[in-house]
């Protein structure tokens, strides 16, 4: 079993600043808001010869003041935290004096029972270092001097981790299906992660905003009905976006809108959540612009389908139940005729309804946005093009040029780029010959360099 050093400490200490640091990539959102972190993160990291899952959560709160659902909710993932640890990374801020908050942290790290390694970060210069001596007066040995932000110290307290950690098999390689869960704030994305994991992952609110960070939660395939190829599956929990007028660019929302992106970018599949309530709104558009532009499939999950049919007054599964699922579907596909291929699945996050319709879903849309295409099944389409459409009779070539979506290539003898219903037409024309399925399509069109004649 791979071991796990949790980082723990008062809020605002510098935890996910060190984190990043230790990770190798910005993968906390990092503020100078106390709380900002408020689910757990967590990665393979490799301390000398030792692997280990990093994992950072919300600063330890003892005495709880603002016992809202939010903070509640943080301090329940803190707790989660500590028993998964193998170890505990303790993170103290150098430039305050030991707090009692922190007297009191390190009681509480003691009843655990657990080894402790001592980090005492923005320890920018050596005069910063005092504090390593009240440190020492809570017995817990030695203090590492770090600064998470230039990275001094650093090397010093991987090898005191590496120390403690116990010998453990390496993290083994396995296929991951990587699904990005993504939408508008408050639509249900939190819910659905921990509904699909089995374990409250995500801190739940009726708060928007609640998620900051992309909440990576990784699990076995066959859990979520996924089979071969894949071992394992990654879901990402992102935090909503909201419309671009709203967000401040340099701020911890903008931040986190930017975690987002790069979570649809290494994604193979983005579920995007919907309101069974509103359906599309703008804030929707914008992320399904984005994962189109990121080339990734999408499947439109419906949420929230009981709290549309209990205000409709029709009951799961009747006559009335498909009547309505057809409206939305018309709906869908007048706002978003882009999407026509995509699948949509209607469901209930909060009370498990059709949430296993999901894996069987994610398997077909996946295997469809990998598949290749042959030169022997697109000639025939090439002749047909060329001898029976106008608008093609000029193409000198049609070929697959990758997967992962479909990507095609067209050289026409052309003055200028065709008409865009007209690169359509194309799309549609290969997508329904060659049976691509719920998949986006790439068409790439170039026309043919004619020389000019010297006089």
């Amino acid at each position: 079993m791979v071991p796990v050093v949790a980082l723990v400490g008062r809020p605002n200490v510098g935890k996910s600043s060190l984190y990043n640091r230790l990770v190798g990539d910005r993968q906390a959102v990092v503020s100078d808001v106390a709380g900002t972190t408020r689910d757990r993160l967590s990665r393979v990291v490799s301390f000398g010869k030792r692997q280990a899952y990093l994992m950072d959560m919300a600063g330890i709160e003892p005495a709880l003041k603002e016992a809202t659902e939010i903070r509640r909710g943080m301090q329940e993932q803190v707790e989660t935290g500590l028993r998964e640890a193998t170890m505990i990374l303790w993170v103290v801020d150098a430039m305050e004096p030991v707090t009692e908050q922190d007297r009191v942290v390190g009681e509480l790290l003691r009843r655990l029972g657990k080894p402790v390694v001592v980090a005492l970060n923005k320890a920018d210069n050596a005069s910063r270092e005092t504090a390593a001596l009240e440190l020492a007066e809570l017995g817990y040995g030695e203090v590492y001097p770090v600064s998470a932000i230039h990275g001094r110290g650093i090397a010093a307290l991987q090898q005191a981790i590496a120390e403690v950690l116990p010998e453990s098999e390496p993290v083994a390689r396995t296929k991951e299906l990587q699904v990005a869960i993504v939408g508008r704030p408050n639509v249900g994305k939190s819910t659905l992660l921990n509904q699909l994991s089995g374990e409250l992952r995500s801190v739940v609110s009726a708060e928007a905003g609640t998620t900051r960070d992309a909440i990576d939660t990784v699990f076995p395939a066959a859990q979520l009905g996924v089979g071969e190829p894949w071992d394992t599956v990654r879901c990402i929990d992102t935090a909503g976006v909201r419309r671009r007028g709203k967000i401040e660019k340099a701020g911890l929302e903008g931040w986190s809108v930017l975690r987002t992106y790069a979570a649809i970018d290494v994604a193979h599949v983005a579920l995007v959540l919907l309101d069974a309530t509103e359906l599309l709104v703008h804030q929707d558009t914008q992320v399904l612009a984005k994962v189109g532009e990121a080339g990734r499939p999408v499947v439109l999950v419906v949420n929230k389908w009981d709290a549309y049919l209990a205000a409709q007054k029709a009951e799961l599964g009747s006559s009335q139940d498909e009547v309505l699922r057809d409206k939305v579907l018309g709906r869908l596909l007048r706002e978003a005729p882009f999407l026509s291929w995509a699948p949509v699945v209607f469901l209930s996050a909060k009370e498990g309804w059709h949430t296993a319709d999901l894996g069987n879903v994610l398997q077909q849309v996946v295997a469809a946005w990998q598949r290749r295409v042959t030169e022997d099944e697109i000639q025939p389409l090439f002749e047909h093009l060329k001898t029976y459409q106008p608008a093609f009779r000029k193409m000198k070539s049609l070929v697959f040029q990758r997967s992962e979506p479909p990507t095609f290539a067209a050289l026409l003898a052309e003055h200028q780029q065709p008409h865009f219903s007209t690169v359509r037409f194309l799309e549609n024309f290969l997508r329904d010959s060659l049976e691509l399925g719920p998949t986006p399509v790439k068409i790439w069109v170039d026309l043919v360099k004619r020389q000019t004649r010297k006089r």
